[in-house]
């Protein structure tokens, strides 16, 4: 665990630059996310046209705002699988790698002994056939030990974050999505055949990591297939209004006049205004 603090503290993913947030400030922005509650039924052409937009609160009838500290809380009997969505640039995994410095710096998250981020963009975590291969760690002989520890107590206390679903290769997804809906079709459990992702995921009793959390970032277009199995959802809509607007006034100096006719340009043009 002091291992996985010290990471989080002290490096910066490759996602996230020096510049991060970009110029003109150096401010840390609070995202808006909401929690979905209830979807709209059938697919209808409007139904894909909202999904491939990429929010998912697009599609939602009901919904409701929720905290970065709340995020776990569930009313679900479910294993806590919370699937984290929003569309290209709205800060996913931004969200990921601050979930892990918060418990890293002790200021949240402190239910949980470890906290594991899995970055699935990556080619060597593509790679990844067992826990092991998942596993920060200074030695091969290391990671094999934390692996045996997090299975001694079934995942108690074991968060794992993984970041980018939709960036998984299809050959990776495909068959053991088939395999997915065999086990909810006709009750048998998953092979162990399928990838240590699903197997996280979706049978992590193969692992004997039953009890542990997962948090998953995805675009909502490639996220359907999990659905039966995740406990709560959470969009991110990127930052909020109030947010913006300090960005904005921060990047003319102050101008007002300039910061309203921004706004009113952005008013005029939704698109740009919505991305």
């Amino acid at each position: 665990a002091d291992y996985l603090r010290g990471r989080y503290q002290a490096q910066i993913p490759t996602f996230l630059t020096l510049q991060w947030p970009p110029p003109p400030t150096r401010r840390v922005f609070n995202l808006a996310m909401i929690r979905g509650q209830t979807m709209r039924y059938g697919i209808d052409e409007e139904m894909v046209r909202l999904m491939l937009r990429g929010r998912v609160s697009d599609v939602l009838v009901q919904n409701t705002s929720v905290k970065l500290e709340d995020i776990f809380q569930t009313d679900s009997a479910k294993r806590r699988v919370i699937l984290i969505e929003g569309a290209p640039g709205s800060g996913k995994s931004t969200l990921a790698w601050h979930v892990c410095q918060k418990w890293g710096s002790g200021e949240l998250f402190r239910e949980f002994k470890a906290v594991v981020f899995v970055q699935l963009r990556d080619p060597a975590i593509q790679s990844a056939r067992s826990v092991e291969d998942l596993l920060p760690a200074e030695s091969r002989g290391q990671a094999v030990r934390v692996g045996q520890e997090f299975q001694a107590c079934r995942g108690q206390g074991v968060l794992w974050v993984m970041d980018g679903w939709d960036e998984l290769p299809s050959c990776l997804n495909e068959s053991t999505f088939h395999r997915l809906k065999v086990l909810f079709r006709l009750n048998k459990p998953l092979s162990r055949r399928g990838s240590i992702f699903h197997r996280l995921i979706v049978s992590p009793e193969t692992e004997n990591l039953h009890l542990s959390t997962v948090v998953i970032t995805s675009r909502p277009i490639a996220s359907g297939d999990l659905h039966p199995v995740v406990s709560s959802r959470v969009e991110i809509l990127g930052f909020t209004q109030t947010e913006v607007k300090g960005y904005f006034t921060e990047a003319v100096g102050g101008d007002t006049q300039t910061l309203q006719k921004l706004q009113d340009q952005l008013r005029e043009r939704p698109v740009i205004e919505a991305s």
